[in-house]
């Protein structure tokens, strides 16, 4: 009850479920990661900030794995491989191209018709890999500015980031672990807990504010 109402104080007139996350097929739509054989999704945002609408979960994919020991006889495990939050933000403009930037190459990462891009950036280029279905658009999308912001929403987490601008939308997925709005109820609710919960809601915001998604470069027309 403490957190839907937090929820909605910080976003009027949001959808927040917590019991259901962003689809599986949506997330893998994104090209990050490979179709898990189990996974877990939870408390699903929908809200609008700045005018630009997002939707955010977290989300859990495992893989099967089955050993066998010297009897023969089997055990089926799943492992984690890729946990933490996942964002889909609706910037209107469809530039009719794919533009990903992965931290990390996981298994699955989509890179079919894609063409490996380099940026002027050293930094960027040793942190950041990027794959692009016309590098025209990579070099218009990611801005030294924007490469710059990039960097910095990756120093704040421990896990891995990746983004991928597909059919007028952002996607989003910070691979950390951390689940979004998990609280303890034993212990009392502090100052920290409510900076805690502020830092998870207040990023797709903070991502839309960083990344320009409001600015009318991603509002206005469509193919560069």
């Amino acid at each position: 009850e403490i957190i839907v109402n937090y929820v909605k104080s910080v976003y009027p007139n949001c959808i927040y479920d917590p019991s259901v996350g962003i689809h599986k097929d949506r997330i893998l739509q994104a090209g990050f990661f490979k179709s898990p054989d189990k996974w877990f999704l939870e408390d699903y945002l929908k809200a609008n900030y700045d005018g630009v609408d997002f939707e955010m979960s977290d989300f859990t994919f495992q893989e099967r794995h089955v050993t066998t020991d010297s009897k023969g006889r089997q055990r089926v495990t799943y492992v984690t491989y890729a946990q933490g939050r996942f964002m889909i933000f609706d910037f209107k403009r469809d530039f009719n191209e794919i533009v990903r930037v992965v931290e990390n190459a996981y298994l699955g990462l989509h890179t079919r018709g894609l063409e490996k891009v380099e940026t002027e950036s050293i930094d960027f280029n040793d942190k950041f890999k990027v794959y692009a279905s016309n590098p025209v658009t990579a070099y218009y999308v990611l801005t030294p500015q924007i490469q710059l912001k990039m960097l910095e929403l990756e120093s704040k987490f421990k896990g891995s980031v990746f983004f991928s601008y597909m059919q007028g939308k952002l996607y989003v997925a910070i691979t950390d672990g951390v689940s979004i709005l998990d609280i303890n109820a034993s212990k009392k609710i502090s100052q920290e807990t409510i900076e805690i919960l502020d830092s998870q809601l207040l990023l797709p915001a903070s991502i839309i504010n960083e990344l320009g998604l409001s600015s009318e470069k991603f509002s206005v027309g469509d193919a560069i």
